[in-house]
Parts: structure tokens; C-alpha cells; sequence
């Protein structure tokens, strides 16, 4: 086999895991970002405010940590639901402060109010478009009219008893939600007699209040308590949040990928590193069968046979060897499997995986007794050499590359493949040819046999016993023997030199030829 052909098997084994690998580890880094995102945004409002006890730094606070934490539920359940904070529109009346959207017809808005205890945060959850009016009024110079107060608002044709966030999901912290909801539930009761006007506001406020922020479709932000948010606060305001401070509070790439979701991660790569391993195996076979179309207009059925081999031959190894290594590549990068692993790059676990699954299947042959244990090392050592080749090449090529490396590194993994193979074999060669001369082992590497042939062992008139043959009798019949004329011959006396010559004649076995 050529040093071309053997490159490009290697390399179609290993793209579709790379490939597959790669999909996981910008799986994982998309949901650190997330983290990331969170951490400069709770940093940077802390710059802009001083009082902690404040409610409105509590509400800042509040809504990066529960819109965040959300895209970090969601990118690693895969979902395409995304929270948004409305930083524009936050001074305008009854506007929400977070907005779901992206999956399908999905528009779910929430305003949070993070007060002092349940009693504060219920009432400004609850509170009209009128208390609002009032509220304003009262600290204004010269304030306007209710009418003009509301026009140009989606209020001016609601009633002056509706909720002010009516139609919002009402966040509020975890530990006041249950206390917040009896209050609701009493003042509901209550107005049903006083004032019934009253007693939509506390039943619609009631509905629709809770402590996380959902989709509807299993993904939610964490909880957040008033105490916590307040901690988070402090160390906001000395730009201290990072990794560790959040990981206290259930926000991590350990937490946030859990088991399911890497199992998830693996079928999917697997299936990825499927397609990619049929193609590349299929790719040779399709062009030699349709270059013999066009030259004789007929197919052979061979061609077909080949190609139905690879497809499933390349499908089932290829999402075997593609879902182990995104397996991997995803608890390593997650941090499941400890700390030390989370560098763990890619690429090279892509190749292991390679290896791993060669020198398998090297070793059911040899239970099979269809290869020989030095058949199975000269293997390995192949497999690592080219492993080795495409990971330095294709790493060295997608640097150069930096603005396509997907493509740098695919293209330098192939150059590496091929050339891994060529120097494999040139060297593999010179070795056993230096062995040949030198009598060497090269520490074992290259095996010395030094038993004499059988032709040489007769030649000097050893008896061989030949153990292997089954000589069977035959079945002699009688012959006509006509007279022949017998002359006399001159045998004059022979002197033979036949010269050993040393040679390949195994896997890494040098012996007489």
C-alpha cells in the first residue's frame, strides 16, 4: 500500500472525529461564555452604584444574573431560547426588564423587583397604572394630567385599576415568592368585598409571579435570593464576581452540563463523524467507478459491492469512534472529570481516540487469529507516527490560516497524514535495511532470525521433518515398458556454492531469503 493510500485512511478516521470534537468543545465554550458574560456585566453595574441596599442596584443585579444564567441553561440543554435584558427601555413606564425569544413564536417579557422583603416586593409587582400616576405626581413640580401622563404609553386605553405590568411574568427572590404569594392571595380575597375594582390586580399579579425566569419548555434561569443577591452586590461593587464566588451559587460548567446533556453532545458528534467518515471513504471508490463509466459506459458490479461496504463500514465506526471522543472531549472541558483535564485540547483526543480504536480492533484480529502480536505493534507504532504528523501539521497550518482554521487545520492534517505514512515507511525501511547489514535488533524493535532455511538444511543433508504436508498414497496402474536403447553416461563430479543472503521475511523479522 502506498504512503498516499495509508495517509488517507488515517485521515478519514480521524476528520470525522476532529470534526465531531470540535462541535463538543465550542459546545462547552459556549456555555462558559455565557458564565463570562455574566461575570462583566454584574462587574461593570457595580461601578455605577454605590448603595447596595438599594433596590434598583438589587434589581441590576438581579436581572443579569437571572438572564444569564438562563442562556447558560440554554446553550447547554442545545435550545435556541435567549434572554435579553432591555437595557433601552428601562425608563420607560411599565416597560419589562427581560424578554425570551427564539424559539419559534416565543415572546415571554418579566419585570423583577427585588425589595426588601416579600410585603415591599408584592406591592410594587401589584401596584396600578394610577398608584404609578400618583407616585409621580408627587414628586413633580409641574406634573401633567392623567391623560397626558399616558399618552403615547399602551396604557391610555386600559383602566386606571389595571396592574401596571399586567401581561409581564413578576420576578421576585426566592426566599420572599412563598411569603409574596400569601399576601397576594389574602389582598385577592380581601377587595373581592371592599372593592371589587381592586381585585383583579392582586389575582392577575398572583398568577403570574415566581422567583425564576422560564421558557415554557424545561429551561430556566437559577434562583436568587434576596441575602445572595446582596452578597453578589458587594463583591460587584469591588469588582470582585469571578468563577468561584459564582460557582458557590450553582452557576458552573459542572452544574449547568449534566450527564444527559453530554450523552446528548456525543450522538450528536458521533453522527457528525459518521457522515464525514462515509464520504471520505466513499470519495475513491465514486471517482474510480464513475471514471470507469465514462471511459466504457457500463458499471462494475464490484464498484457497487465496495461502495455498500464503505457506507456501512464507515458509518458504524465512524459514530463509534466520533460519539467516545465528543464524550470525552465534553466532561473533560466541562470539568466532570476534575479540574486538570479542562485544557485538555481537542485535537489530541481526537487522535488517542484513533489510536485506541485501531489497536482495539488490532487485538480482536489477533483473537480472531487474523493478524500476529508484531503485526499489531508495527501497527500502533504507524499509527502514532502519522497521529503525530497530522496533529503538528495541522496544528501549524491553521495558525497560518487564523482567519479559516477549520480549513487550515483539515488541510494540514491531511498533508501531515500522508506525510506521517511516507516517513513511516522510508524509515521503517532504512531501519530494516540497517538491521539487514548490522545484525542490530534496534532494542528490540527488529526481530533476528537466525534458523537456517529447509532448502539449506537439506542442501547439507539435514534431515527435515516436515510436519505440515500430508503426503497420501496413489494409485500406481500397469504400464507397457517397451525396450529401449541405454547408453552409457560420463557423471563427472559437482561442486555447488550457493551464498545465504539475509532479508525481510516478516513483520519486523529479518532472517535467511
Amino acid at each position: 500500500m502506498s504512503s498516499l493510500q495509508e495517509g488517507y485512511e488515517f485521515y478519514e478516521k480521524y476528520l470525522g472525529v476532529w470534526n465531531g470534537n470540535a462541535i463538543s468543545a465550542k459546545y462547552v465554550s459556549d456555555v462558559e461564555l455565557e458564565i463570562q458574560k455574566l461575570i462583566e456585566k454584574l462587574n461593570n453595574v457595580g461601578q455605577k452604584n454605590t448603595n447596595v441596599n438599594s433596590g434598583s442596584f438589587q434589581g441590576f443585579v438581579a436581572e443579569y444574573w437571572h438572564a444569564y444564567t438562563f442562556n447558560m441553561n440554554a446553550k447547554a440543554a442545545n435550545s435556541s431560547s435567549v434572554a435579553e435584558v432591555l437595557e433601552n427601555t428601562r425608563n420607560q413606564l411599565g416597560s419589562p426588564d427581560i424578554n425570551i425569544h427564539g424559539n419559534g413564536n416565543l415572546n415571554i417579557d418579566f419585570g423583577l423587583k427585588y425589595y426588601i422583603n416579600a410585603q415591599k416586593s408584592a406591592k410594587a409587582q401589584s401596584t396600578t397604572i394610577y398608584e404609578r400616576f400618583l407616585e409621580y405626581k408627587s414628586k413633580s413640580n409641574n406634573p401633567k394630567s392623567f391623560e397626558e401622563y399616558l399618552k403615547g404609553t399602551p396604557y391610555a386605553d386600559k383602566g386606571i385599576h389595571n396592574p401596571l405590568y399586567e401581561g409581564q411574568v413578576r420576578i421576585i427572590p426566592s426566599d420572599q415568592l412563598e411569603l409574596a404569594r400569601e399576601i397576594l392571595r389574602r389582598q385577592y380575597l380581601k377587595e373581592q368585598y371592599n372593592r371589587p375594582e381592586q381585585a383583579y390586580r392582586y389575582k392577575e399579579t398572583l398568577d403570574n409571579i415566581d422567583s425564576v425566569i422560564k421558557d415554557g419548555q424545561g429551561i430556566e434561569s437559577i434562583e436568587l435570593s434576596r441575602k445572595d443577591s446582596e452578597t453578589i452586590a458587594r463583591a460587584a461593587q469591588a469588582e470582585k464576581v469571578d468563577a468561584e464566588l459564582l460557582k458557590q451559587y450553582g452557576v458552573s460548567l459542572e452544574d449547568a452540563i449534566k450527564c444527559e446533556y453530554v450523552f446528548k453532545q456525543a450522538v450528536k458528534a458521533g453522527t457528525t463523524a459518521a457522515i464525514i467518515t462515509v464520504v471520505l471513504k466513499m470519495a475513491p471508490i465514486l471517482l474510480s467507478s464513475i471514471s470507469y463509466l465514462v471511459k466504457t459506459g457500463m458499471v462494475r458490479k464490484d464498484d457497487l459491492k465496495k461502495i455498500g461496504s464503505a457506507a456501512i463500514d464507515g458509518a458504524a465506526l465512524g459514530f463509534i469512534r466520533g460519539s467516545v471522543a465528543a464524550g470525552i472531549t465534553t466532561a473533560c472541558k466541562a470539568g466532570l472529570w476534575g479540574a486538570t483535564l479542562k485544557s485538555v485540547s481537542p485535537s489530541v483526543v481526537a487522535s488517542i481516540t484513533v489510536l485506541a480504536m485501531s489497536t482495539i480492533g488490532d487485538a480482536i484480529d489477533i483473537a480472531l487469529n487474523k493478524k500476529t502480536g508484531d503485526e499489531m505493534a508495527a501497527n500502533l507504532v504507524k499509527n502514532m507516527i502519522v497521529s503525530s504528523s497530522a496533529l503538528v501539521c495541522g496544528i501549524a497550518l491553521q495558525s497560518l490560516l487564523f482567519e479559516l482554521p477549520a480549513l487550515g487545520f483539515m488541510l494540514g492534517s491531511f498533508v501531515g497524514s500522508v506525510l506521517g505514512a511516507f516517513l513511516c515507511n522510508v524509515g521503517g525501511n532504512a531501519v530494516l535495511a540497517f538491521c539487514v547489514n548490522s545484525g542490530m535488533t534496534m532494542f528490540g524493535v527488529v526481530n533476528q532470525d537466525y534458523r537456517m532455511p529447509d532448502y539449506v538444511l537439506k542442501a547439507i543433508g539435514a534431515d527435515v521433518f516436515e510436519y505440515e504436508k500430508f503426503n497420501f498414497s496413489s494409485f500406481e496402474y500397469d504400464k507397457f515398458q517397451y525396450q529401449k536403447f541405454n547408453y552409457d553416461k560420463f557423471e563427472y563430479d559437482e561442486f555447488e556454492i550457493k551464498p545465504l543472503r539475509r532479508g525481510v521475511i516478516g513483520i519486523r523479522t529479518i532472517g535467511y531469503v
